[in-house]
């Protein structure tokens, strides 16, 4: 009887955290263009201020990864610009695409060499490098694997 019970509360539990994920779901899609917007430009002050807890709330608000300003720049672009390392490592893990070009063709890689930041730079290298060697998908499961490493 207690092993009846205890599957039961299972089944309940498993249904109310899938109840739980589609609703966070669909309030993600329900975001208002305005707020959508709002939510974009913040995340992109904030990888220029380099604050990674920020953005890690933005995105869980439905900030786009992606999002980008007048001249095309997306945030891992503005942290590289700024030599926010840690921030930039952020963006990566999840999803920023490290290839992506502003308006005039410029990447992230490019922009931390054009301001000096040496170690961002490296670190852009590097994470570049295993992007092309693995393969996107490939690339997303060693970043998960080192989330989980080092934290």
């Amino acid at each position: 009887m207690a092993q009846r019970f205890g599957e039961s509360g299972s089944k309940d539990a498993a249904k109310q955290l899938n109840l739980s994920k589609r609703k966070l779901s669909a309030e993600k899609r329900a975001i208002s263009p305005e707020k959508q917007k709002r939510l974009n430009g913040m995340i992109l002050n904030a990888a220029e201020k380099g604050k990674e807890d920020e953005i890690k709330r933005l995105l869980k608000a439905g900030a786009s990864i992606e999002a980008k300003d007048i001249h095309g720049r997306t945030a891992l672009m503005i942290a590289a610009e700024y030599g926010h390392t840690k921030t930039c490592a952020l963006l990566i893990e999840h999803n920023a695409s490290i290839d992506a070009k502003d308006k005039d063709g410029i990447t992230a890689l490019t922009r931390a060499v054009c301001y000096g930041h040496t170690k961002t730079k490296q670190f852009l290298e590097l994470m570049e490098s295993f992007s092309k060697l693995m393969g996107k998908e490939n690339f997303k499961s060693f970043l998960s694997s080192f989330r989980e490493c080092t934290q």
